[in-house]
């Protein structure tokens, strides 16, 4: 069952209803890019944020979902190399 990961008004939200989704991609609500390193201080100061390819799967290994993808194409930048060589999932 898919599960899209995000985060509102400074909460995790896995598994984003079709209306948290649209909200979330509104250009008004300024939503921030989230990698694993973000999550933290978008939670300390209850902002949005659509996580990165790093931010889901941090987000995936402390629920407990074992199994990831994207239909995004993959940049190899540190972040997600560092979560994709060494991946809890």
């Amino acid at each position: 069952m898919p599960a899209t990961i995000g985060v509102l008004n400074g909460s995790v939200v896995v598994g984003l209803s079709a209306s948290e989704l649209e909200e979330l991609a509104s250009p008004q609500r300024k939503a921030a890019k989230l990698s694993s390193r973000d999550l933290g201080i978008a939670l300390a100061v209850a902002t949005d944020g659509a996580t990165t390819v790093a931010g889901t799967i941090a987000v995936a290994h402390h629920v407990g979902i074992d199994v990831m993808a994207t239909g995004d194409s993959v940049v190899f930048i540190e972040a997600p190399r560092r979560a994709l060589t060494n991946p809890p999932i």
